[in-house]
């Protein structure tokens, strides 16, 4: 026996469609077993795709139909393996299509070569849409780790596997039924056929991203640490390229960068500079800000409305040191203009005032605030707060 029972390659999106699948799945099955035990005979007679009744209606039902306990577990255990990881590479809409496209891919080659010997005879289950995700997953994954359980007699143990030759493993499986059993197996081994080749298909025609083996190996440390820390700037580069518009990786990959101390790729910093608002907006601000502030001091240029929005959360944050160095590396640019140089300097003084308790610096920034723009609201408050720390004898 060989089963996987882990696909160590995180999905890239929450998988909604698969845990609906699944959950419908169970649902089904429970409505329309008897006691759980199996279902009914009444219910494969009026739902279930044969030749004889090959209506959208039996085709769709069908597919949520099993047999068993053993064989709606054994399905939605794979759904499960590989589906999370597909649908996070194609997204929901688009793997939703893959799952029916290959479900109606494996009845259709059941029907076309068993189907006029045995018209009577119906199919039920999800599986020929089920190996067409794997298929799929063949084709973008072939090198991720899969981790597999095996047992015969009283020798069992795990091992891991490239997902590539899982699936060539499982196929083998269905080839060895169809060619010594036929229709007999009682396992429709073409409809998984046909919904491997649905899933490989509709990979190709889509043109999804495939994976090369260093990107697997990433995502497979990746699953075990759920840290993109330990990754070296290699590895988040293959990650990058997998998911180019990823704030975190793409965060985590410039970080990396700096840490090697051999300067900065272009594709780095492009991913950086493309993604810089989603961090702002999304990520911790202290790992934003310092990452700017390297940014700045390599002798790049942030964009500046971006640098004054990060340094004001920096202010409420627990590194208000840090909100005044980007204030700082700001108010050295030759491009600042009038209005930005005035909220900078007048930021920087409230972060010395408040934050610091360094008010003859906050002073000074105050006036050079009102001898930058001295008609201006901000030139009123740098005023107002002037005479406030007068008034308690701190300036």
């Amino acid at each position: 026996m060989l089963l996987p029972y882990r696909c160590k390659n995180p999905p890239e999106t929450f998988p909604l469609a698969t845990y609906l699948l699944i959950a419908i799945n169970i649902a089904v099955y429970a409505v329309t077993s008897d006691g759980f035990a199996q279902v009914k005979e009444s219910v494969v007679d009026a739902y279930g795709l044969s030749y004889q009744h090959m209506s959208a209606r039996n085709w769709a039902a069908s597919l949520f139909l099993h047999g068993d306990p053993m064989h709606l577990l054994g399905n939605c255990w794979f759904l499960h393996i590989f589906g999370a990881s597909v649908e996070g590479r194609l997204k929901t809409p688009k793997f939703l299509i893959l799952y029916f496209f290959a479900g109606l891919t494996g009845d259709f080659l059941h029907m076309a070569i068993f189907g006029p010997s045995f018209p009577d005879i119906p199919t039920i289950g999800a599986s020929g849409a089920i190996m067409g995700v794997m298929g799929a997953a063949i084709y973008m994954f072939p090198h991720a780790e899969v981790l597999v359980f095996y047992g015969y007699g009283f020798y069992w143990g795990t091992t891991s596997w490239a997902l590539l030759w899982v699936g060539i493993m499982y196929v083998a499986f269905d080839v060895v039924g169809v060619i010594c059993c036929g229709p007999y197996s009682g396992v429709a081994n073409l409809a998984h056929l046909g919904g491997v080749g649905g899933g490989l298909l509709f990979a190709l025609i889509a043109r999804v991203k495939r994976d090369t083996e260093t990107q697997s190996q990433a995502r497979s440390v990746l699953a075990d640490s759920h840290d993109l820390g330990i990754l070296n700037k290699y590895e988040l580069r293959s990650l990058a390229d997998t998911a180019p518009d990823d704030p975190l990786v793409a965060l985590h990959w410039f970080r990396a960068e700096e840490r090697a101390g051999f300067g900065f790729s272009a594709q780095c910093l492009d991913g950086f500079r493309r993604n810089l608002r989603k961090m702002i907006e999304t990520l911790p601000v202290e790992s934003v800000g310092q990452a700017l502030v390297s940014y700045e001091a390599a002798g790049y240029q942030m964009p500046i409305r971006d640098g004054l929005q990060i340094a004001l959360k920096l202010e409420g944050s627990a590194a208000p040191n840090l909100a005044a160095t980007l204030y700082d590396l700001l108010l050295k640019r030759q491009d600042l203009d009038k209005e930005s140089a005035a909220t900078a300097l007048l930021r920087r003084g409230i972060v010395s005032e408040t934050k610091l308790g360094l008010y003859e610096i906050a002073v000074a920034h105050y006036e050079q605030v009102v001898r930058v723009d001295s008609m201006s609201p901000l030139a009123e408050q740098a005023r107002h707060r002037i005479a406030s720390l007068k008034r308690i004898g701190r300036a």
